[in-house]
């Protein structure tokens, strides 16, 4: 009995298994074209701004360089004429990037990205198994153009990797054939500054742009998802990603392609035994022997690869000036918006008011805001027994805050407030029914959450006492930004 209840689990089992397969069959040959739409923008919009971030760049670099070889011509000519032609130098570079490669290399340069790994393996298990999907010429057609775009840009990101070495490399030639100078003027100095600057930045911006791959879409994590649940893409992704051209013989997959410049841990096990087997008695202290002379070799090679501008994890050390790290962001991403609320004690002007704010501020760099914003006067009565909800005015806003230190930061801003209830919109046409403000004081900042950071302001109105009828010029306000 037992054992036909057990057969009878293991035909639900497989029935259900089966179930699951052809569900996920069914999802892959429904592909809704958003998917590929949002593939097609995501990665042509990256491509764009890889090759516009790289030849502003290297116009830049061209620019100080030729600076660069101006002033060094008028303090020693010789000097200069060893830089050679700096404008081919450069236009050879830009070049790079505009043309496309006949045969995209299967190994990603730089840090590894798992999820341009896995878009282009998913395309190109999709491209491969046509039964899978729908018989439709179009969904092939936009499989194939799609998994195009992916491969380009794995050849561009190999490209700027390619230039940002040679970049390095030129940074340190330069710097060895100052490095002779003494007494070297310093406009010079200021000059190369500079171009370590740009060629600094243009490694960052890079970065940032590389770091916008590993965010995908809902659809695109939805399409991986029903993938991962076909053996076949599983199987396939084993012997065909990025992953297993590296360490394919380590066991994911004994169909894929090997670098022959790789050797497996156990090639190498059995290599050092045989090595130590050869040596007799004292084989294994040589070996150990041999073993610190790698180390120290290795160490030599990081040293001359520190004085590259280069760190252990592939990216560039921090140079001799303070990185602003705002500067690789775009835009929107240097954006800070925020909300706020203060509020006033009635008098026989004013009933009891609260200013419900808002703000907008660029990022400058890591230290220094600017921006914007509002307020809406909001009144509630004179006291708890007359209360009475009215527009009491509004207010404009500018603000500048400079970090001092931790979560301090030093505030000041200009403000035009209006005092009066809202009437009509003419109030905008005449300014002097306006009251100005200029307040200076101290905000903190903290966090409250990933996403959300609270702050408190204490601020002083110097120009209260010239307000009519006067206004307490200490202001407290609470708020967010996010």
């Amino acid at each position: 009995m037992q054992k036909y209840y057990f057969l009878f689990l293991l035909c639900l089992l497989a029935y259900g298994l089966t179930r699951a397969q052809d569900s996920s069959f069914q999802n892959l040959s429904s592909l809704p074209s958003k998917y590929f739409d949002q593939i097609d923008s995501k990665i042509s919009g990256l491509d764009h701004k890889i090759t516009c971030e790289t030849s502003q760049y290297l116009n830049n670099l061209s620019r100080q360089e030729q600076k660069l070889s101006s002033k060094i011509s008028k303090y020693d000519s010789s000097a200069a004429k060893a830089l050679g032609n700096v404008t081919a130098r450069y236009e050879k570079l830009a070049s790079k990037m505009n043309t496309k490669s006949e045969k995209v290399s299967k190994i990603l340069s730089g840090p590894y990205m798992p999820y341009l790994d896995s878009l282009e393996g998913s395309l190109s298990f999709l491209s491969q198994g046509k039964a899978l999907l729908s018989e439709s010429k179009e969904v092939q057609d936009r499989i194939a153009k799609s998994l195009e775009e992916v491969r380009q840009l794995k050849d561009k990101l190999n490209q700027t990797e390619a230039i940002k070495i040679q970049l390095l490399e030129r940074q340190q030639q330069i710097k060895n054939l100052l490095s002779k100078y003494t007494n070297l003027p310093k406009n010079i100095s200021k000059c190369f500054g500079k171009y370590q600057q740009d060629v600094y930045y243009y490694s960052q911006q890079i970065k940032e742009l590389r770091q916008t791959l590993n965010d995908p879409s809902k659809v695109e994590q939805k399409l991986l998802e029903v993938l991962n649940h076909v053996p076949a893409f599983q199987d396939f992704i084993s012997k065909n990603s990025m992953l297993a051209s590296l360490f394919a013989p380590s066991g994911l997959g004994s169909n894929a392609s090997v670098n022959p410049a790789l050797q497996t841990r156990t090639q190498v096990q059995q290599l050092v035994q045989q090595r130590a087997l050869a040596g007799g008695p004292n084989g294994q202290q040589v070996i150990n022997q041999q073993f610190d002379q790698a180390k120290d070799q290795l160490n030599q090679l990081k040293s001359k690869l520190n004085q590259l501008g280069g760190a252990s994890d592939g990216e560039m050390n921090t140079p001799s000036f303070t990185p602003n790290q705002q500067k690789t962001k775009s835009f929107w991403h240097r954006l800070e918006y925020g909300m706020n609320l203060q509020s006033s004690r009635g008098n026989g002007y004013f009933p009891v008011t609260s200013d419900f704010g808002f703000s907008l501020g660029y990022k400058i760099n890591q230290k220094s805001i600017i921006g914007i914003g509002g307020s809406y006067k909001m009144g509630w009565g004179k006291d708890w027994n007359h209360m009475h909800i009215s527009a009491e005015g509004l207010s404009l806003r500018s603000f500048i805050d400079w970090k001092v230190k931790g979560g301090w930061w030093l505030s000041g801003g200009a403000e035009m407030n209006y005092m009066k209830r809202i009437s009509s919109l003419q109030i905008f046409k005449n300014y002097t029914l306006w009251q100005q403000s200029a307040l200076l004081g101290f905000s903190k900042k903290y966090s409250l959450g990933k996403k959300f950071k609270g702050n408190a302001q204490a601020l002083y109105d110097f120009l209260a006492t010239r307000h009519v009828p006067r206004t307490n010029p200490f202001i407290f306000r609470v708020g967010y930004n996010f």
